[in-house]
């Protein structure tokens, strides 16, 4: 049997928090549909049984029509595959919810709820439950009861255990052990995990969550991936379970963080960054963090090295953290005005009573200085503030 497992993609994803303008974010939407459209499209040519979806297909009950339109034709023409979905805690089954009241292709298969259902896919079982709304049973295989006629099952559900991912096992686990030693279970399909990430179940099952096939936010970098399973059957209570996660992308989001001290100039600067954004082709969003110390003259040149930079990404966010390359000693040896203020300012630096303080009087100084030479102040909020 061959199996596709997914999870957390999030349709109609809103992307405000991350302070993305509205065009970034339709991009954003955009590309999540394609993610998709490429697991199913791998369904077909492989091809699988079936294809799991493990939480959070959507992103809450206020779906777009077109969105609906477009899971409606994406999911018939991969039939008669059986899409098995298993609602999550932001995509609950409610009777107002999308998954309740439209019209869907006879091969999609929504768990509406807590309570496990059975769905035959040949000689396997899936046991699946899901959200009815935005919480579950303490610990839902309580409930599970599997059919003596089943050699070979899998589990399926959307709920995330902490303490699972740790490797420890608690009343609210949504992995019993107790469950778990059943020979016939051949594999744990989970959801709500941003990374696709196995769990040691010890001699149990294969247990994975599937992770989510892009990330959702800075800080969610890096390759995203959805899950192929193989089962062979070795006997009649016995199974072998390969899992190869396979990328979808390489990150839509990209953060770095930069320390400037050595670069010589503007260009130094922007040669240091483009390598970085031209990489991948999907580090659509980039957030830049510059530290260290900056040249004064590269401040003057901030505002074409941030529109140089934004145009290799969709969306830039640059946050600089630098402080001025400055030789604050020799200034204030200087028998002048400014020299009189940054030596007195030094001082306060010097008995300032914590860090806190003495990075605000730095930054303090840095303004100062620029504001007395009538350069461009130094940024330091994101490009969004």
């Amino acid at each position: 049997m061959k199996i596709i497992h997914t999870a957390d993609i999030c349709l109609d994803r809103c992307y405000a928090e991350q302070g993305l303008p509205a065009a970034t974010g339709r991009a954003n939407r955009v590309h999540l549909r394609e993610c998709l459209e490429k697991i199913l499209k791998r369904a077909q040519a492989w091809p699988a049984d079936a294809v799991l979806i493990t939480g959070n297909l959507l992103n809450g009950e206020a779906v777009e029509r077109d969105t609906v339109a477009f899971l409606r034709n994406i999911f018939e023409d991969v039939a008669p595959i059986p899409i098995l979905i298993s609602p999550g805690r932001h995509d609950p089954y409610t009777p107002t919810s999308p998954y309740a009241t439209e019209l869907w292709p006879e091969n999609v298969h929504f768990f509406r709820g807590p309570e496990w259902e059975r769905y035959a896919v040949g000689t396997l079982a899936i046991y699946g439950f899901g959200h009815a709304n935005r919480s579950l049973p303490k610990n839902p295989f309580e409930s599970l009861h599997i059919s003596e006629e089943d050699s070979t099952c899998i589990f399926m559900g959307p709920a995330l255990a902490a303490s699972l991912v740790k490797g420890e096992y608690t009343t609210g686990a949504v992995v019993d052990p107790a469950v778990l030693a059943d020979p016939r279970i051949a594999y744990v399909a989970l959801g709500h995990l941003a990374r696709a990430t196995e769990i040691d179940t010890g001699a149990g099952p294969v247990t994975w969550y599937a992770g989510a096939p892009e990330g959702a936010r800075f800080g969610d970098t890096g390759p995203h991936h959805y899950l192929e399973i193989t089962i062979a059957d070795e006997g009649e209570t016995s199974q072998a379970v390969d899992v190869d996660p396979v990328v979808t992308s390489e990150g839509r989001f990209y953060e770095m963080t930069l320390d400037c001290t050595d670069l010589e100039s503007g260009q130094a600067l922007l040669d240091a960054i483009r390598p970085h954004l031209a990489a991948q082709p999907d580090r659509q969003c980039a957030r830049i963090v510059l530290e260290g110390a900056l040249l004064p003259a590269i401040y003057d040149e901030m505002s074409s090295i941030r529109e140089a930079l934004s145009e290799d990404v969709l969306y830039l966010d640059l946050i600089d953290r630098c402080f001025v390359a400055e030789n604050y000693a020799a200034l204030a040896e200087q028998k002048t005005s400014l020299g009189a203020f940054v030596a007195r300012i030094n001082q306060e630096i010097h008995d300032a009573p914590d860090e806190h303080r003495r990075a605000a009087l730095c930054r303090s100084r840095d303004l100062a200085l620029c504001g007395y030479r009538g350069q461009h102040l130094p940024i330091r909020a994101s490009q969004g503030d």
